[in-house]
């Protein structure tokens, strides 16, 4: 999402003109142009810094992008744009290259050099979003800063405008999020990520996600090769459509007969056989398409898979398909918690998910799986795949240790594990960091009670009582 307006200015665009999509053919043709100039001077850091960021936000090639900004900081090691630029490597789409603590590193460095820098300031602001680089009330005093010293500064004011959309925060305001992004789109009223951001905002309440919608289409009219606008315009069809189709979508595939089998397996055709039924228009048809859209132009965004996965999981049929995408983020991101905890919990959610879907290959689709075989073969399975779960929940413990992962392990250890000692550390860990949450003392008095520790189990039911006369 940032370093737009850079390329803007270095390659000498009019902002006002946005970043209408001329098709991979011209960007071939200017990656082109820019590699001759490139060729008659090798040493000219502009040229280059202009080909990397180009690379970076019109093709989206990482790779290429870091060689060409390595090689501008190797000639000139004092440029603050070039290390702004790979901060923006370091937090951008393409998971491979994903290092918020080196662009933390590149941040400072750009500080040191440039003091005075809104667009310094701009990318601090940024480095927030990203796990264990500080706070939202960091991202909200850089990102006035930046709009202190340069009050056009659009990405300060598109990123100030997320940070007052961001809920539990002591300054979280709607009206002052859409008035950030309204003035983002004043200072650029054709810029793609301008419309991206007011639009994403609109989309977000019922009321105004029509006009929302038509912003982001008029985003990606500009350019048909902007990640963040899919993503965003693909969350906006998924949620209209969990509003509107959901149930009929479900229904559709119930009527087809959706066996534990195509669980197991992720059948796809009955899945797609039921969104056909409701016609062309089918939001949540679009919302896939747009996920597909993104992940052609950038492979590598964990941000795609876990969209997917979160479109796919709620759905008979296919469970194993949302599997696979959460895998896939896992795979992109191993050092994201977030990702370890969502595939933990789905999959404690989901038990028929831990058979392995050779386990069932030599079955008929018409055979009759009941309930004790599919327990049978979750049972072969079930030791191996906990522990492999409760290893994701304490990498992500390493990673950032918060009350739900203690609560997720906790219940693990207790459920599956039989491990009722460690069960009871973890909720208690669960209960220290957040104590108004009854979930986790109801499920430390059931483990007490199991082991005929009344008194403590009826200490926990008593806190549950208090919190919810509370509520």
């Amino acid at each position: 999402m940032v370093g737009k307006w850079l390329l803007c200015i270095l390659l000498g665009f009019q902002v006002s003109t946005g970043f209408a999509d001329s098709g991979k053919d011209e960007d071939a043709l200017l990656v082109a142009g820019l590699t001759r100039a490139l060729e008659a001077k090798p040493y000219d850091t502009k040229i280059r810094l202009k080909r990397g960021l180009y690379y970076l936000w019109r093709t989206f090639d990482y790779a290429n992008a870091l060689a060409d900004i390595d090689q501008v900081l190797e000639l000139e090691p004092r440029n603050a744009t070039a290390y702004i630029a790979r901060a923006d490597v370091y937090t951008g789409w393409d998971a491979r290259f994903y290092d918020p603590i080196k662009a933390k590193a590149d941040a400072e460095k750009a500080l040191e050099i440039a003091p005075d820098s809104a667009d310094v300031f701009r990318i601090l602001g940024d480095l927030p979003g990203h796990p264990g680089m500080g706070t939202p009330d960091d991202s909200f005093r850089n990102y006035q800063r930046a709009l202190k010293l340069d009050p056009s500064n659009l990405l300060a004011q598109v990123g100030l405008a997320y940070t007052y959309s961001k809920k539990g925060t002591g300054f979280h305001s709607e009206a002052r999020a859409l008035n950030h992004a309204q003035k983002a789109l004043k200072i650029a009223p054709d810029e793609t990520l301008a419309l991206e951001a007011l639009g994403d905002l609109l989309t977000s309440d019922e009321g105004t996600r029509a006009d929302g919608l038509k912003l982001l289409n008029r985003a990606i009219r500009n350019n048909q090769r902007s990640v963040g606008t899919f993503l965003a315009r693909g969350y906006t069809y998924l949620t209209w459509s969990m509003d509107e189709e959901w149930d009929e979508i479900l229904r559709a595939m119930q009527e087809s007969g959706v066996s534990v089998l195509d669980t197991i397996r992720g059948n796809d055709k009955l899945f797609r056989r039921a969104i056909e039924k409701l016609g062309k228009n089918c939001r949540l048809a679009k919302a896939l398409s747009d996920f597909e859209r993104a992940e052609a132009i950038c492979p590598h965004s964990s941000d795609v898979f876990s969209a997917r996965a979160y479109a796919l999981q709620n759905f008979p049929g296919q469970e194993r398909n949302a599997l696979k995408s959460y895998n896939r983020v896992v795979e992109l991101s191993p050092k994201d918690g977030d990702a370890l905890v969502q595939r933990a919990e789905f999959l404690m959610a989901n038990p028929q998910l831990m058979i392995n879907p050779q386990a069932v290959a030599d079955l008929d689709d018409n055979a009759d799986l009941d309930a004790a075989g599919l327990g049978e073969l979750i049972a072969k399975r079930f030791p191996i795949v906990s522990k492999e779960l409760e290893a994701d929940l304490t990498r992500a413990l390493d990673l950032a240790p918060t009350a739900k992962v203690y609560y997720l392990r906790g219940s693990m250890r207790d459920s599956a594990l039989r491990d009722y000692k460690g069960a009871i550390a973890d909720l208690t860990e669960a209960i220290a960091l957040e104590p108004l949450q009854p979930d986790y003392y109801e499920a430390r008095a059931s483990i007490h009670e199991a082991f005929g520790h009344d008194e403590e189990a009826a200490t926990d039911r008593a806190r549950i009582s208090k919190l919810e006369d509370l509520d």
